[in-house]
């Protein structure tokens, strides 16, 4: 078992001071502070040959990473539609070996019928209208483009 450790209550008070949501799962809490798990695959990639780290940056800014200010990876893959990531996952899976098959939770909702905002509701999306979600989104991405426009490219 997990014994917390005597800086854990002043790194969940800096967060909480900086608007981060505090999760009170003590696994979470030990692990999503870890900005190398999203490393590691990326990192991967590059030692394989796939893509440069260059390539890689600008695939996560430009797509599901410039949704990550507004969004969770479940309100995305919920509102892309569940049944575009489980065939995301058997081409992947076709590719790259079991390791990338579809995982169980998202096959049974999709086979269930809940492919999202599409139809039946997600993983954090529920089934009705998504008009609001949707007006959300389009407003929250369009600003973030203009942001990014009048910022320019990061000085690297």
């Amino acid at each position: 078992m997990h014994e917390p450790t005597a800086t854990q209550p002043t790194a969940r008070k800096l967060r909480h001071q900086q608007g981060a949501a505090h999760l009170l799962t003590r696994r979470f809490d030990r692990e999503l502070h870890r900005h190398a798990l999203p490393f590691h695959p990326a990192i991967t990639l590059v030692e394989e040959g796939v893509a440069t780290a260059q390539d890689i940056d600008t695939v996560v800014r430009t797509t599901f990473g410039f949704r990550l200010p507004f969004f969770g990876p479940f309100a995305i893959a919920d509102m892309a539609g569940l049944d575009v990531y489980k065939d995301c996952f058997a081409t992947f899976e076709k590719h790259y070996g079991p390791r990338m098959a579809s995982p169980a939770m998202l096959t049974e909702l999709v086979d269930d019928g809940h492919l999202g905002v599409k139809k039946g509701g997600g993983f954090v999306v529920p089934a009705g209208d998504p008009a609001a979600l949707v007006a959300y989104r389009n407003t929250a991405y369009a600003r973030l483009a203009q942001l990014l426009d009048d910022l320019g490219p990061a000085p690297l």
